[in-house]
């Protein structure tokens, strides 16, 4: 990621950032509403994944990027050391922006999927299992 813009203060008082990608930007028309969309993201998958999940969250665990251009909803970089999310996807037309419980299950979800590849790297029935358990354990399957 080779620019980012500070969208608030994240865990323990160290800033969050939404992070673009190399050579991207946004129209300035757009700015407020990327911005803001990004910042209530990281609020929303810190407050799962340290609430719900049970996850310890230090500083420089979630990371918040904004790559229009890419299908990649979410990632999981060293076991669980950096988890990243779109927030793309949370402005897009996908139909992933809505607000209230439906935003809210969708990425629990996607926290249960990343977290999911903690254990198991692919994506196959043994990937499937964990990810369904994560999921069960916190009761939203």
């Amino acid at each position: 990621m080779a620019s980012q813009v500070q969208i608030g203060v994240g865990t323990a008082g160290v800033p969050a950032y939404l992070y673009l990608p190399e050579g991207g930007k946004f129209n300035a028309s757009d700015q407020h509403m990327i911005e803001s969309s990004a910042s209530r993201l990281y609020v929303l998958v810190g407050t799962l994944l340290s609430s719900v999940f049970g996850l310890s969250l230090g500083a420089n665990r979630i990371f918040v990027y904004y790559d229009p251009g890419s299908s990649t909803i979410a990632f999981n970089k060293g076991k669980g050391q950096q988890l990243w999310f779109n927030a793309a996807v949370t402005v897009s037309t996908r139909g992933f922006s809505s607000e209230g419980e439906a935003r809210v299950r969708f990425w629990f979800l996607v926290c249960a999927h990343e977290l999911a590849h903690n254990t198991v790297s692919g994506h196959d029935s043994d990937f499937s299992d964990v990810c369904i358990n994560r999921a069960a354990v916190c009761g939203c399957v």
